[in-house]
């Protein structure tokens, strides 16, 4: 896989879990994304506080997709095994700081659209299915994927993109 097509895609889980806890109606009740929840996970994991409050707050985004999609599709918080690991494995050699996260939403949103700077369309709300998972690391599938979740928030519904 290319480095910067895992890299794209550990950006894209870290904003988007980010932004699910931090809407006026959260789309998952995890707070360890938040200045807080990082302060806290940095008393415990002091070397990799980042990465466990990434990995505490995708078992709850991935209880919330499973639940509207079912465990058998692959989604943003659940991806084959290889995947998985290449993640964590970038993500722990990063060593991730808790300032890439802006506290501010409209930040977030923001910088979840600039991977996908052309989206003119209106994605809508629940499940939508992307294609299969061997076109997850397509720059246009991340950009989309991205993009859907940045309306989704401004519009506040909730959407699932997922690859079969």
């Amino acid at each position: 896989m290319a480095h910067n097509m895992i890299e794209d895609l550990l950006r894209i889980r870290l904003l988007v879990a980010a932004l699910g806890e931090r809407l006026p109606t959260p789309w998952w009740r995890s707070q360890f994304l938040t200045t807080t929840g990082i302060r806290y996970m940095d008393r415990i994991f002091p070397r990799l506080s980042l990465v466990a409050a990434l990995i505490s707050t995708t078992l709850a985004a991935r209880r919330e997709h499973d639940t509207n999609l079912g465990i058998q599709a692959y989604h943003l918080f659940r991806l084959p095994a290889h995947l998985e690991d290449q993640l964590m494995e970038f993500a722990r050699n990063a060593a991730l700081k808790a300032s890439v996260i802006s506290d501010s939403t409209d930040d977030l949103m923001t910088e979840l659209q600039r991977f996908d700077p052309d989206a003119k369309h209106p994605f809508g709300s629940g499940p939508k299915v992307l294609g299969r998972i061997g076109e997850l690391l397509n720059p246009h599938m991340l950009g989309c994927m991205a993009s859907m979740y940045a309306t989704a928030a401004r519009e506040q519904t909730r959407v699932y993109p997922y690859f079969e």
